[in-house]
């Protein structure tokens, strides 16, 4: 995936991953059961005066949502959304310039010194390791994606 690619990404995966009440990137995203999405603190900190079982609004629809009786930490995760969350991590990782992470713990490897600067760039990353590789260490990798 190119530099450009990745940017575009990133901003495709805000637009979706962004709490309609905190305006922030969501956290721990709970979905209602009108399928939209929140911040579990934000939905806890919307209805603090209200008790288990009392019909609320949904933010985005107006909808009726019961407060479940466990309160909103038993709505269940919103699974896709937290995907996305992994994958704009990934993808902001790979919008920065990296070292190759397997030349940087290969001891054997002469560089002249433990110099950072002499270390190669990565022109790869695998999603398989989770590590970012140099072309020379990406031939022996069947996981990667090119940056």
């Amino acid at each position: 995936m190119s530099v450009a690619g990745a940017s575009i990404l990133i901003k495709s995966i805000d637009d979706l991953t962004q709490c309609t009440i905190c305006h922030e990137t969501l956290s721990q995203p709970k979905l209602l059961p009108r399928f939209h999405t929140f911040c579990l603190d934000c939905l806890q900190k919307s209805f603090e005066d209200c008790h288990a079982g009392a019909e609320v609004s949904c933010p985005v629809c107006r909808g009726t949502v019961a407060i479940p009786d466990d309160g909103f930490e038993s709505l269940p995760p919103h699974f896709f959304v937290e995907n996305l969350l992994d994958a704009k991590k990934i993808s902001k990782q790979l919008t920065m310039q990296h070292r190759c992470d397997i030349c940087c713990d290969d001891e054997n490897v002469d560089d002249g010194g433990d110099d950072e600067a002499e270390k190669p760039f990565a022109s790869s990353y695998c999603g398989e390791c989770g590590q970012f590789l140099c072309n020379r260490c990406s031939k022996y990798d069947t996981h990667v994606l090119s940056l």
